[in-house]
């Protein structure tokens, strides 16, 4: 039994155990493993030898025309890397803009604060804790005020990056064409000085003393 089955076996056709792969077809497997798998994708930073292209995996097909139609606006938008620099200065002197403004309105109610504290320390009287209200009102502005000129600042940052990695594929893409990319400018300088009134604002928030305590206006006079 065991001899006919060895030869049941030996005379088994050769498709049975699934078709063989020809030399070429080997070399052309070995091409596109080398040339279209996820390692050969991210060291050409996403981009897709056009042999690829139809034996991509959906997912990567998809990143392969994200990637594409992002060259593409890339392309449209600017004509060379000079361009591009011009409008991240121009969003990023926007948001300097902002940070200004809400820096002069730190200043503002810094002097309102100030005024207020001296009212309740110095004339004080019944309208004390009011006036102490309306301080403490002022500071928490102020530290708003703040927290909004720290966003702005993040925003800065991330305008920064996503121009430089922006840049980066515009070179890339302007030689490929055989375009001149030109200069590169120098990167913009983000103020990060300290925003006025903080201090200030955060003493507001503490208690009251009295007139006539050691720590009082009327003991430092």
């Amino acid at each position: 039994m065991a001899g006919l089955l060895l030869a049941a076996g030996l005379a088994a056709p050769a498709w049975a155990a699934g078709p063989a792969e020809s030399a070429a077809d080997h070399v052309s497997s070995r091409i596109l493993a080398s040339r279209c798998s996820t390692e050969a994708l991210a060291a050409n930073d996403g981009d897709v030898d056009p042999i690829c292209l139809r034996t991509l995996a959906p997912g990567d097909s998809r990143r392969a025309m994200q990637r594409a139609e992002r060259d593409r606006g890339l392309l449209a938008a600017y004509r060379d890397v000079d361009t591009l620099f011009s409008m991240r200065d121009r969003q990023i002197a926007d948001i300097a803009a902002q940070i200004e403004l809400a820096r002069r309105r730190m200043v503002a109610l810094h002097r309102e604060l100030e005024v207020l504290r001296m009212r309740a320390e110095i004339i004080g009287g019944p309208r004390a804790e009011e006036w102490m209200d309306q301080a403490r009102s002022r500071a928490l502005a102020i530290l708003a005020e703040e927290e909004l000129i720290r966003i702005r600042r993040s925003e800065q940052a991330l305008v920064h990056q996503r121009f430089e990695r922006d840049a980066r594929r515009l070179r890339m893409l302007l030689s490929a064409q055989g375009v001149q990319p030109t200069a590169q400018l120098g990167s913009p300088g983000i103020p990060i000085d300290a925003a006025p009134g903080a201090a200030a604002a955060a003493a507001a928030l503490q208690p009251l003393a009295s007139p006539r305590s050691p720590d009082g206006p009327l003991a430092r006079r």
